[in-house]
Order: structure tokens, then sequence, then C-alpha cells
């Protein structure tokens, strides 16, 4: 019976002995995009790899994690992989499977074995389908490091290879890229084998498709005619800047030019719907370009001659230049008043944008729409409205002294309850290790670990300054604050501010000003920047209030009612309405208009509002004869171009050549004129 009784075991202590299964992460990762759909190295080998390997080292996969488009060397700063280390570290499971090491990385630097530490360090393991790798073992240190090597240098061959042949296919006048890299009346065609689809057996250059170059040639024709880049790039479908590159690429006489490379920095690329893409190197412009002549496309194939390629880019630079002069007028002079300061209802910057040509076009944007970006939905705002706004709203409306004061009193009440909710916060804590330690000591004298004389010595020191404590608790904070020095410090400093320069305006606005926020269409709220306050206030004040000052924050200043931002140049054209409409209505109401306007009903004159319509007919039928001219005959629409801007330079050189007589010139055609006009009114 004995024997018996020890033979039973209790059910707890039976599964309790039965090993449990390891619990991994099955990792499948592609370098590429392309990767994903394909068979041999994508990812329906590698799971059927890692599910064979399950099987066979009897573990069990708890997830599944495919990671594409991240290359080998980049694993360290993944999301996803930043999510099994986690699970690795937590314990939530016991290792990694994958279809091979180079899966879990790739090492391009010393630094990228670092991957290896967090198995190491955390005790876990890497299974492929044929082994276990222990990294805390000198078998699984060996394994990890060759094969880590081997795979770091398979990518650097790899990379090698590559690079070299597409050199190697340049070199010999072909295209080793897309389409998307050549012009839009270039094309490469791939003759490929139908048997094997990846197998090319010819390939060449050729202009083409025919639509494409006829646009450019029609181009060249209206660059050459003196016509401007966007009304050529229009007339042929195109954009200013794509015209340009087009007419500038040497592939118009048959050269490809090939002047960047990518050895610049490791960026991470966005791609069309904002996902961030695998890190790409930036392009790096080489000091001598690599010109290779393409056989197909040299010579008489060429679209244009090589004279009057050269003729056509004097033409690029001259226009370029022009350009470039009009952009660069106004380099280094800041025009805006308010820049770093502004700020959109989203809570982001505004930003600053010059007009390309007029100041009158200078705008602030939000950040969100910088390079591209969706944005937030908030229009451009004028910087002429915005800066007029400030001078002649914002800063009379900081100058008054009853919106300040209740401003700075709401503000100081905030303050006031915050430094309270501190100082009781920091209070109760030293109060309560204060008794901590006094319950410690009595508890170590009654147990006998204290003697009397220590127990004496240290019990008054404790209970002194927990008296203290407490009475600091009931004596209310002094309020020595006084709003008035701020007022008046504040309204001193903006006193001036009208009859500044704009350069000493704008700093003397950053320095007071941290933050103006912007608000459909408004200005709701002004942030004065606190370590400006403190130097505000008068130096009779300094001493007294001297702590208030050092912990002065910045300031909030809410308006009541948001400060509009007026359009100053509808606002201008408004008032010039008015003003005419004004006067036309004096003018009508006049004796003499009258008999006028009942002498021209009698004799049949037109009346005004039909002589308006006539005109703007008129106008409106020239209009369209013009742009239906421009369409049928672009040459001839050229032409004409051409001969209006020859005799607007013929006038140029003759005010130039005799001032006094091109003055004498414009009176004498002035004066004809109004006397045509005397005499026709005359008649009517």
């Amino acid at each position: 019976m004995p024997m018996l009784a020890e033979s039973v075991t209790p059910t707890e202590n039976i599964t309790q002995r039965i090993p449990r299964r390891p619990r991994v992460i099955a990792l499948i990762r592609i370098s590429d995009l392309e990767g994903g759909s394909d068979d041999k190295h994508g990812i329906p080998r590698q799971r059927t790899q890692i599910r064979n390997g399950a099987k066979h080292h009897e573990i069990d996969i708890i997830r599944e994690v495919v990671v594409i488009d991240v290359s080998g060397k980049h694993v360290m700063e993944d999301e996803q992989f930043q999510g099994i280390f986690a699970d690795l570290r937590s314990g939530a499971a016991d290792g990694v499977i994958v279809a091979e090491q180079s899966r879990l990385v790739r090492p391009g630097r010393w630094s990228d074995f670092g991957i290896l530490d967090i198995f190491k360090d955390h005790k876990r393991i890497i299974w492929t389908p044929s082994a276990r790798i222990d990294p805390n073992t000198r078998e699984g240190w060996y394994i990890l490091t060759t094969g880590g090597m081997i795979s770091g240098d398979e990518l650097t061959t790899l990379y090698q290879r590559l690079v070299g042949a597409k050199q190697e296919l340049r070199d010999e006048g072909k295209h080793a890229g897309g389409d998307h890299m050549l012009p839009r009346y270039v094309r490469y065609v791939r003759e490929r084998d139908p048997k094997n689809h990846r197998r090319i057996l010819s390939s060449h250059f050729e202009y083409g498709p025919q639509s494409e170059v006829d646009k450019i040639l029609k181009a060249i024709v209206f660059v050459e005619g003196q016509m401007s880049w966007q009304e050529a790039a229009r007339a042929v479908g195109m954009t200013g800047i794509g015209l340009r590159r087009a007419l500038q690429n040497p592939l118009l006489i048959g050269i490809r030019r090939y002047g960047w490379k990518s050895t610049g920095e490791e960026y991470y690329p966005e791609g069309r719907n904002g996902e961030k893409r695998k890190k790409r190197r930036k392009m790096v412009r080489m000091e001598k370009p690599q010109d290779v002549i393409i056989p197909e496309l040299a010579g008489e194939k060429a679209l244009i001659t090589v004279e009057r390629y050269d003729r056509l880019q004097e033409i690029v630079a001259v226009k370029r230049a022009a350009w470039m002069k009009s952009k660069l007028k106004n380099e280094g002079r800041a025009r805006h008043l308010a820049p770093g300061i502004t700020y959109c209802e989203c809570g982001l910057k505004m930003y600053p944008r010059y007009g390309s040509r007029q100041s009158e076009t200078d705008y602030y944007y939000c950040k969100s729409r910088h390079k591209g970006g969706c944005g937030c939905g908030m229009p451009g705002i004028s910087r002429i409205d915005l800066d007029f706004t400030i001078r002649e709203m914002l800063i009379p409306q900081l100058r008054k002294a009853e919106f300040l004061l209740e401003a700075l009193a709401i503000h100081e009440q905030s303050s006031v309850s915050a430094q309270r909710d501190n100082e009781q916060t920091r209070r109760d804590a030293e109060l309560a290790d204060l008794k901590t330690q006094r319950s410690k000591l009595v508890d170590g004298w009654m147990k006998g670990r204290v003697s009397d004389e220590d127990y004496d010595a240290k019990r008054e020191p404790i209970n002194q300054q927990i008296r203290i404590l407490e009475l600091s608790a009931k004596t209310p904070v002094a309020d020595d604050f006084n709003p008035a020095a701020y007022v008046e410090g504040v309204s001193k400093y903006f006193a001036i501010f009208a009859s500044l320069p704009f350069a000493e305006q704008r700093d003397m606005l950053r320095r007071a000003v941290k933050e103006i926020m912007i608000q459909a269409g408004a200005i709701v709220m002004v942030t004065l920047n606190g370590g400006w306050l403190r130097s505000c206030v008068n130096s009779q004040l300094q001493r007294t209030l001297q702590q208030q000052i050092d912990t002065t924050s910045h300031v909030v200043l809410r308006f009541p009612q948001p400060i509009v931002i007026k359009s100053i140049v509808a606002a201008a054209k408004l008032a010039r309405k008015e003003t005419k409409q004004a006067a036309a209505a004096i003018r009508r109401a006049t004796p003499e208009f009258k008999e006028a306007q009942r002498v021209k009903k009698r004799k049949g004159v037109m009346k005004p509002e039909a002589y308006a319509k006539m005109i703007a007919t008129t106008a409106t039928s020239q209009r369209n004869r013009r742009d239906k001219v421009r369409e049928s005959d672009p040459e001839a629409y050229a032409a004409l171009k051409a001969q209006g801007a020859a005799r607007q330079k013929a006038r140029y050189e003759r005010r130039r050549a005799n001032p006094e007589a091109y003055e004498a010139y414009l009176a004498k055609k002035a004066a004809d004129k109004r006397a045509k006009r005397a005499a026709l009114r005359k008649v009517a």
C-alpha cells in the first residue's frame, strides 16, 4: 500500500511536468514593393518555410509580422520591428522564427549588429527552418556574427552589381531606368522574348509619340518668337517649368546627359498617400556631367540642329536671367512685419511667402501647406492686410489701459492660484516626509534601537519644522502685484511704434509678442513675452517687485471682440467706387447735366447704359477674336507679338536717344486726343 500511495501523482503535478511549447513571432520581410508579388523571393515562399520550420521545432506561432519595403540595414528604425522588440523584452514571445537569418538583419554598419543584443540580453531564441540559434551560447555567437557578415556582404555585392550594370548600360547608350525618367517626347522600346518576359532581345531609343513631338516643336517656335513661358506652355498644354526643362534637355540633339548621382545623405521619402517609405539617398549634382551620344537620336535624326539648340539655350538663359533679376530684386529685404510669431488656428506657425513679381502678392500661409502639404483648410492671408491690421488696430488695442488691466488681472489670478497650488503640494510632501521620519524615530526608540539621548536630540528639530510648515499653510500669500506698472511700461513701449522704420518695428514686435493667434480671418489672441514684461517695469518699482517680476510668465490676452483682418485693396477699391458714385450723383443733380441729357435724348444720342454695354461687348469680341487667332494660327499670333515687342523696343530706344523729343511727342499725342474728344462732344 505505501508503494501504491507513492506512485499516485495529483493531476496538477502531471500538468506541471509537461514542458510548455515556445511561443514565437513569425517574421516575414521583403526589401522592396515588387517582392510582395514574387513567389521566389516574396511572402508566399517565406511563409511556407516558416510553417515547415515551426512544425519541425514544435513551436507555437502567436502572431505573424509582415514587413514590406524595409531594407535589412534599417530594421532598428522600423515601427513593426519595435513592436517585436517590445514583446521580446516583456516576455510575451520567447523568440522569432524567420525563413533565413538575412530576413532579420543585413548589417551595413557595425552598429547594425545591435539588434542581436536584444536577444542576448533577454535570453530569446532565433529559429530558422533548419536551426535553433541561442545568442547566449558560443555556437550561437559564431553563427549570428558570421551569418550577419555574410548577409551584409551579400547586400554590398548586390548593390555593386546593380550600380555597375546600370553604368555599363549608360556607357553603351542604353536606358537603365523606367519610362518616367525620360522626357515626354522620347521613349525607350524594349523587345522581349515571348517565352521569357524578363529576357530582352533588343532595345533602342526613338522620338515619340508624335503628338508630344509636335508639341515640343511648336513650343520651340513660340519661344523663339519671344513668347513668354506661360503663354507658350499654355498653348501646348504644359507647365512653364516643364517646358523650360524639356527645352534644356540635350536629347533634342541626341545626347543623354547624366548630371546627378544618389550619394547624398539618407532620408525617408513619403508615398503618394503620405505613408513613409524605406530610406533613400538624396541626389547630389556631379562636378562634371556625363554626356552619352545616342546613335538612334543623333545627327540627322535629331529633332533640331545643334546651332538651333545652342540659340535656344541662349534664349532660355536670357529669360531665366530676367526672371532671376526680378526675383533677386528684393533678396535680403524682408517685407513681412510678423514672421515667426503668427500662428494658425490649428496650432502651427504661419510662414511668410513672397510674391513672384510684386510685393502686393506677398502673403502668410499655414505650415501645414508647406512643401505641398494637404493644409488645415485656412486660406493664405495677404501680407498687406495683416501688417496693416497689426499697425493700425492691434498696437492701439495693446495701449488701452482698461483692456490691459482686465487682461493682467485675469492672468494674475490664474498665476496666483497655480502658485498656491504648487506651494501647497510642496508643503504637503515635506510634511508627509517629516511625519514619516518622526514615526520611524518613535518606533526605533520604543524597540530600543535608538537611545534616549539620540531620541531627544532628533525629535525637537523635526517637531519644529512640522510646526513651521503648518503655520505657513495658514498664512495668506502676500499679494504685492501692481498691474499699473505693467500697463505703464507697455504703453510707453508701443508709444513710438508708428514712427519707427519697418526693420525696428519688426524687431520691437518680435521682442514683445510671443504669439499672435489667427482664427477665421481675425486676430483672437495675443501672447506677450514674460521676459519682455519684466523689462517694461519702471526702475522705481524694480526693487519692491523684483521677486514677483522674476516669476512673470507669458501673458495671454484674449480679445472680447476679435480684430478682423480687413482687406486694404478691397477697401481702397470700395472707397474709390463710392467716391465716383458720389461725384456722379452730384454731377447728375446739376441743371447743366440735366439740360445736356435732354438735348441728347432729343437728338437720338445713345444712352450711357447702352453705350457702356456696347463698349463691353466690343471688348469681349476683340478678346475672343484674339484667343481664336492664337488657337488657330499660333505662329501668326507669335509673329504679331514679336512685332509688338519690336515697336515697344523702338519706342524705348527713341526715348533713350532723345528724351526731350519723346516727351514733346507724347504731349502732342495727348493734345490731339483731347481735341478729338472735344470735337466729338461738340457734334453730340
